[in-house]
């Protein structure tokens, strides 16, 4: 017995936004960020298109906060 995929349709799209600028629109980037720009819900690959990859930022501290417990 086969079995079909549910595909499951989402009406709305995330907008697309830009972090940093490079150098021909006035910023010190060589690679700006693009994120958003689906027309699918997260984990739903194949309903729809996923045009820019994924981004994680994270932050790293040279020295240790002070208000941590030991």
């Amino acid at each position: 017995m086969e079995t079909q995929s549910v595909i499951e349709k989402w009406p709305g799209v995330i907008s697309t936004i830009t972090i940093g600028a490079n150098n021909e629109n006035g910023g010190s980037r060589i690679n700006p960020v693009k994120i958003g720009g689906q027309n699918s819900l997260p984990l739903l690959f194949k309903e729809g298109e996923i045009p820019n990859p994924p981004a994680i930022a994270f932050e790293i501290w040279d020295t240790p906060p002070q208000d941590w417990d030991e």
